[in-house]
């Protein structure tokens, strides 16, 4: 039996001894459990616990927690994210000999890699090897196989069994299929087995087990799967074909999921700077698993598919516009066609008159059309280009965001000097500070509303990071235009983008503490709140020399912006810092705004400076903690939501030197 342990461990711990030096060779095996998502869900409601998902799945499931779990081999779920119920509890798996007694379990290692669910375990001399992934948004498929690590053949019977929290739920049985009903929901969940099997269900559970007994001759491997699909109503032909297949060949498609996701890895990764330290790749990975959790393919009124801020909390339930722009800009790396989804998903929902919503759901009555989002959308359209080369799909967007920049001057630019402010559709200062994507931000403690005209209200002041985005946006602009060989646009588009860079650089840029701010309709005074928004012009390449050096200066003061965890959103020597939510915690997206521009204006070394506090400061991210909405920068304290989008992607772009 020692022998035979050993072997085990050697045959476990294999893959993990390999260490490969070239990033082209990097796998899923080489980045395990970056992220630790071992629960047993205690009930029905409780969704507090993480999950996995891939593939846009509308559902996902946990590696269960061993210490509460009544078998090893054990996976949880599934969860249902539009319900925000764990509709499943342990998915169990177990082996019985011939005659019925169930084999004692050892040696058990769970793992959770990239884009898979992985577990191992020993069931009296058999090498138990289960593996949870994804086939297509709605499906999952759990393989299992069996080593006989004895000299001799067994004789065994694999036994699946799963209960549900509710017995409100009908579970129905037939020959190798089991289907879940739901009363008065629009979906359906079916679990099929590949082989003969017999099912049996009783109130809220089921058991299956193999028809007859395995005969598993010595040193041979004996493949079992399952295939666990969510759908609205009746499974389509396409995804019924799908499942026959992966029932078929369960190893082709592991093969599949093995291949995808190194396929994302290395397209993640780098070979240079960060790309030679352990660290920083495990990052960049955490980052990109963070993302793909958090991909929800098209459903109801999400007519395509695109990135929860957060996928672990309800009301992160949609797609908003400015994150969605952030998404796009670093997923076009490693996804062409998912970053073109989620920019497609927020135009689907523009006005005539070209605004793009807030925020969009499943239910489009509920999206948010008070306001929109700073305008990133030009930027990300360029990120994907920079990535793919798609033409088509520049040509595909011009119109729309030519007719979403102009919607700014005129609905947003109150005495129509060419600088705009942030405002709301319904009159209200709320909407308008959510508009900036900062809602909470000192510098708007004083500001008051001002009437344009229907359904058009603006700040009383003209925002920095606004302008210089606007400024950022007419550069995309013309070089989009440039490539469609739309010359007259392009240089109409340069002449734009010239006067507002003279324009920020006059009115918004204060020589003596040498930083930009908002400033009031009337240009006469600036809104001297330091925030992190007066680094944008560098990020935008709006600053001159002199500016930006003394921004930079700004910036790497300890007093205000160096801090523990770097790049606050509101300098640290103000008397509100740390009073809210945007009111002094560090958001990544505002970190790479600032290590971006700094880089641009070739201070590559206080960037390399900041970039570095964050990852090694921010508690968890050097770890196997999640990546958070923001942190406190006195002390590293991840703060607010887990497994957040944005963040992952500022990481990205800030690994990337973008």
């Amino acid at each position: 039996m020692r022998r035979i342990i050993y072997l085990v461990s050697l045959i476990i711990t294999a893959v993990s001894c390999n260490n490969i030096k070239e990033v082209s060779g990097l796998r899923q095996e080489n980045f395990p459990n970056l992220l630790n998502i071992q629960c047993s869900p205690e009930s029905f409601n409780d969704d507090s616990k993480f999950f996995f998902a891939d593939k846009g799945a509308w559902f996902g499931f946990s590696l269960s927690d061993t210490s509460k779990s009544m078998s090893a081999g054990s996976f949880s779920g599934p969860f249902i994210v539009e319900q925000r119920k764990w509709y499943g509890k342990d998915i169990s798996f177990f082996i019985t000999d011939n005659k019925g007694n169930k084999l004692k379990i050892g040696n058990e290692k769970i793992t959770y890699l990239p884009g898979r669910l992985n577990q191992k375990f020993i069931a009296d001399s058999v090498l138990v090897e289960s593996d949870l992934f994804f086939i297509s948004d709605k499906s999952a498929m759990l393989k299992i196989s069996l080593l006989n690590l004895r000299n001799k053949v067994r004789k065994i019977c694999p036994v699946w069994k799963q209960e549900f929290f509710t017995k409100k739920f009908k579970v129905n049985s037939s020959p190798n299929k089991i289907l879940i009903e739901f009363p008065g929901q629009d979906l359906n969940l079916s679990v099929r087995f590949n082989g003969n099997y017999l099912t049996k269900t009783e109130s809220s559970e089921y058991t299956a087990k193999t028809e007859n007994l395995i005969l598993l001759p010595k040193g041979e491997k004996y493949n079992l799967a399952m295939v666990i699909t969510l759908t609205d109503t009746t499974i389509k032909r396409e995804e019924q074909n799908l499942i026959k297949n992966a029932l078929r060949d369960p190893v082709k498609y592991l093969k599949i999921n093995k291949k995808t996701w190194n396929r994302f890895i290395n397209n993640t990764l780098i070979s240079d700077k960060w790309g030679k330290d352990k660290k920083y790749t495990n990052i960049a990975v955490k980052s990109l698993m963070t993302l793909m959790v958090n991909f929800r393919t098209a459903r109801k009124d999400l007519l395509h598919g695109g990135f929860f801020p957060s996928v672990m909390i309800n009301y992160f339930d949609g797609f908003w516009a400015w994150d969605s722009w952030k998404h796009s800009a670093a997923v076009a790396r490693i996804d062409g066609n998912m970053a073109k989804e989620q920019i497609r998903a927020m135009f689907d929902y523009q006005t005539k008159e070209g605004m793009v919503p807030d925020a969009i759901y499943t239910d489009k009555r509920l999206n948010n059309n008070r306001d929109t989002k700073p305008p990133l959308a030009g930027w990300a359209v360029w990120r994907v280009y920079e990535e793919t080369g798609d033409q088509k799909f520049l040509r595909d967007m011009y119109e729309k965001l030519t007719l979403y920049h102009n919607w700014w001057y005129k609905f947003r630019d109150h005495d129509h000097d060419g600088l705009c402010e942030y405002g709301s559709t319904d009159g209200t200062l709320t909407a308008a500070k959510w508009e900036s994507g900062m809602d909470d931000a000192v510098r708007f403690d004083k500001t008051k509303i001002l009437r344009n005209g229907p359904s058009s209200w603006s700040m009383d002041q003209e925002s920095v990071c606004l302008n210089s985005f606007l400024y950022a946006e007419k550069k995309y602009l013309s070089k989009i235009a440039g490539v469609l060989n739309m010359i007259k646009d392009q240089r109409k588009w340069e002449k734009e983008a010239d006067e507002l860079k003279r324009k920020i650089q006059k009115l918004m840029f204060d020589p003596v503490s040498g930083y930009f701010y908002d400033t009031s309709v009337d240009n006469t005074s600036l809104v001297k709140v330091m925030g992190s928004e007066g680094w944008s012009p560098l990020w935008a390449w709006a600053a001159d020399e002199v500016q930006a050096k003394a921004v930079k200066k700004v910036m790497e003061n300890k007093t205000k912006f160096l801090t523990f965890v770097p790049l606050p959103t509101v300098a640290s020597d103000e008397n509100e810092f740390m009073t809210g939510y945007w009111r002094g915690p560090v958001w990544l997206d505002q970190v790479y705004f600032g290590v971006s521009g700094l880089r641009k204006y070739g201070y590559n070394r206080l960037a390399d400076s900041i970039f570095n506090a964050v990852i090694n400061n921010c508690r968890g991210l050097a770890q196997n903690g999640t990546i958070r909405e923001n942190y406190d920068p006195r002390n590293g304290a991840g703060l607010k939501v887990h497994y957040f989008s944005w963040s992952a992607a500022s990481i990205l772009l800030m690994y990337w030197g973008l």
